[in-house]
């Protein structure tokens, strides 16, 4: 089928509308042609041509910015701060016999304000939501 009738374009699209960017990687110089869709870790990189699928969700980036799973996401600042807990997959997202207060958590931000940038990590596990994920 055509490209703008495929799932993740549309859903990619959808980003789009509710304010979110393409998420890249590589060479930021010019010298890599679709370096802002090369990120395969959600559905803001790069789209497939498939009616349905893949099965996969927003990156850590993304799912930090439209405020999901907020009630188990961590910000530190790894020059001040020290922290202790563990990542699970989005999948796990509330079940509560796996989610312990304060011990698992599905996003992390790490702040770097000297450099001016965050980094964002998640457990990206092909399973559930998320089970046609093609990269961590």
């Amino acid at each position: 089928g055509e490209w703008g009738g495929s799932l993740s374009a549309q859903v990619h699209e959808i980003g789009h509308n509710v304010g979110l960017t393409h998420s890249g990687k590589g060479a930021k110089d010019g010298t890599c042609k679709y370096c802002s869709y090369a990120d395969q870790s959600g559905m803001m990189g790069f789209t497939y041509n498939e009616d349905n699928g893949p099965k996969m969700c927003f990156n850590s980036a993304k799912s930090w910015q439209l405020g999901w799973y907020s009630d188990k996401s961590v910000e530190i600042n790894p020059l001040k701060d020290t922290w202790n807990g563990k990542l699970v997959g989005i999948a796990d997202y509330g079940k509560k016999d796996l989610l312990e207060e304060n011990v698992h958590y599905i996003l992390l931000k790490l702040e770097a304000p000297n450099q001016n940038m965050s980094y964002f990590i998640g457990f990206n596990r092909k399973t559930g939501i998320n089970e046609e994920t093609k990269e961590g």
